[in-house]
């Protein structure tokens, strides 16, 4: 599917149908493991018997010990062609101030999305950041200083940048909610990104009629699904039924987002690029495992017998009861 010219919500929806299309079968096997990660699968145990259900957590402990073998954050380098020292000067100032930017875009983000990232590339295989513009942060409405009849400009606006927030967001999104497209080089062309929202429907006048019992604000806020679609110029939200304000041209000439993929197959499908879990190898044996847990204990309450006592005698294993 072609690039949207001029976003809007019915090319969007056939958008989401497409996706949803393309990367069904991919949720599907994402929610499975996910649900063993997050010790909310349901293990196997023997019909007519109400089970006491027991889940190790084997899931959870594989993937944080493979997650303590990477980085918290990655190394971002800017390149070099040259060996002129001013050239690699300038470099090494580049590569420290978007350590610091970063950094800084994180913190302001609530922490830890890097982290969230890097779990996420294991399970269930693929990560995303994204990285949206926020230019009101710097502009004449937010404060920022533009006046040129007072003096020193150039110093109230480092000033200012110093106390003000970054002029982009950079956060995390949950794997199970990223959809890219890619074009035939590979590169990400565009993304769809589906998110539960919570608005405020009494004030908001797109969702004045979201909600019944919004006047009497026992509900004012409403859980509101929420697409936000992201190509090479265009940044626009929408729901099911209407579009969030006007497309945004973010001017940058790419997808303002990471889309990373974790550990590839040779039989990686090449209309969605996702990775392989950690888990996907082990996803049976650990859901035996809590079977056989499971079973043990529900045996030991249905036939609460006194527990047998293991001796060992001199040649041999005697049991005594």
């Amino acid at each position: 599917m072609a690039d949207l010219e001029a976003p809007d919500l019915t090319a969007l929806q056939d958008l989401r149908a497409h996706v949803q299309t393309v990367y069904g079968e991919r949720d599907t096997e994402a929610d499975k493991l996910l649900d063993l990660y997050r010790d909310r699968h349901l293990p196997i145990f023997p019909p007519g018997i109400k089970p006491h259900i027991v889940r190790l957590g084997l899931a959870a402990d594989i993937v944080d010990r493979i997650a303590m073998l990477f980085g918290r954050v990655p190394q971002l380098s800017v390149p070099v062609d040259t060996i002129d020292p001013k050239e690699r000067e300038r470099s090494t100032k580049a590569e420290i101030g978007l350590d610091a930017i970063l950094t800084q875009a994180e913190r302001e983000a609530g922490g830890h999305q890097w982290d969230r990232f890097r779990k996420d590339l294991h399970v269930p295989g693929w990560g995303c950041l994204l990285l949206l513009p926020n230019r009101r942060e710097w502009s004449e409405a937010s404060g920022y200083p533009t006046d040129t009849e007072k003096p020193d400009l150039p110093a109230r606006q480092t000033a200012y940048k110093r106390r003000a927030r970054l002029p982009f967001t950079f956060r995390h999104v949950p794997a199970r909610s990223v959809y890219p497209l890619y074009d035939s080089s590979g590169l990400c062309r565009l993304l769809i990104v589906e998110e539960r929202t919570r608005y405020d429907v009494d004030h908001d006048p797109a969702f004045a009629e979201a909600t019944e019992t919004a006047s009497s604000g026992k509900n004012q806020y409403e859980a509101v699904e929420v697409w936000t679609y992201l190509d090479r110029r265009w940044i626009v939200q929408a729901t099911k039924d209407r579009l969030l304000g006007p497309a945004l041209d973010h001017k940058l000439g790419c997808v303002p987002a990471i889309v990373a993929s974790g550990l590839v197959s040779a039989e990686a499908d090449a209309d969605t690029r996702c990775g392989v879990s950690v888990l996907a190898g082990v996803a049976a044996q650990l859901k035996d495992l809590d079977g056989i847990a499971t079973r043990m204990q529900s045996w030991m309450d249905l036939w609460a017998f006194a527990s047998p006592i293991w001796k060992l005698g001199p040649g041999s294993r005697q049991r005594a009861v």
